[in-house]
């Protein structure tokens, strides 16, 4: 009588023992890497792994082919990283270099050179990032003490490869 309580004690021990330790998802790895936060994944669409330049293939004002920039393949942006950016041919609307950033948290709005006239609203961004297009509703104040009339919309559409 006692051996039965005895096996039926190690039996009942010996089940508690395996239930509790199966199915712990154990890794060899117990630090797994990070997962990138939404932000991170939008940088690397826009700007690569350190820097992307993206051509345009149109760029109209206000819904027309634009006459400021005339040819379109003409413009190029890089951006960086490092929230930096560079551009060819990007006047009036872009400085031949500045920062960017993500406009107050959203990710499909960029701000250039803090300037709140020149936010672009990014459309298209496919996952592959190699399509993209900017939306700049631009207003130009004064450049050298005139007033320049030069307000409207932008619609920059560009690809990278």
């Amino acid at each position: 009588m006692i051996s039965k309580k005895i096996y039926l004690l190690l039996l009942v021990f010996g089940s508690f023992g395996i239930i509790t330790s199966c199915g712990g998802g154990g890794s060899d790895n117990p630090d797994p890497e990070p997962q990138p936060t939404a932000e991170e994944l939008q940088i690397a669409k826009i700007a690569g792994t350190s820097a992307k330049t993206w051509t345009a293939t149109a760029i109209t004002f206000n819904g027309a082919p634009s006459e400021t920039y005339n040819d379109p393949s003409a413009f190029s942006i890089t951006f960086r990283t490092a929230k930096t950016y560079s551009t060819n041919t990007g006047s009036p609307v872009f400085q031949s270099s500045g920062n960017w950033a993500f406009n107050n948290g959203n990710l499909n709005s960029l701000i250039f050179d803090s300037n709140q006239n020149t936010i672009a609203t990014v459309s298209g961004l496919n996952s592959a990032g190699t399509q993209m297009t900017l939306t700049i509703d631009f207003e130009l104040a004064s450049t050298g003490g005139r007033i320049e009339a030069i307000n409207g919309r932008y619609v920059f559409t560009l690809t990278s490869n």
